[in-house]
């Protein structure tokens, strides 16, 4: 068995975060259990020990969870299902920016860029839930290890993280 643990900055698809948490996988061979956890989870996890103990998982606190490896309709920590992705923009309007919620009237407020936000985001700034009548934001953020990520902004965060007060 291999112990995978799950540090700080670390979440499932449907938003648990997984910071002091681990997961298991058994197999005969050390390199076989790294293989699954790999196919699985990529390279987002933390540390690799041969047991619970020496990972330290009772001494900190750690939760467990059984990684997700046969539902599809489940996330991957199996703590639920994952938000639905933002859909690709029109081919007429490439930007990394789009937008949800009713109108305000503003140039980024083109048709062609309006999403449906499904519930089951949070805001990237304040980490509040977003709910159905909530205006904002879902931008493009790139991420060397990570990839590109689409997150939903509420409207008033965004605009005050650029220093415009609303």
């Amino acid at each position: 068995m291999s112990v995978f643990t799950f540090g700080g900055g670390h979440e499932c698809e449907c938003g648990r975060r997984l910071n002091n948490a681990y997961t298991t996988f058994e197999d005969d061979a050390e390199q076989t259990a790294r293989d699954k956890m790999f196919k699985v989870w990529e390279p987002k996890w933390s540390m690799e020990y041969p047991t619970a103990e020496e990972a330290g998982t009772e001494r900190f606190g750690m939760t467990y969870f059984e990684t997700n490896t046969t539902d599809p309709a489940r996330c991957r920590c199996g703590a639920g299902t994952p938000p639905a992705a933002a859909p690709e923009p029109d081919p007429v309007v490439r930007t990394g920016m789009w937008w949800f919620g009713e109108s305000w009237g503003a140039p980024i407020c083109d048709p062609r860029t309006h999403i449906v936000l499904n519930s089951g985001h949070e805001c990237f700034a304040c980490k509040r839930d977003l709910h159905e009548g909530d205006r904002g934001f879902v931008v493009a953020h790139v991420d060397a290890l990570e990839g590109v990520a689409r997150l939903p902004w509420h409207r008033d965060c965004f605009l005050q993280s650029l220093g415009i007060s609303v």
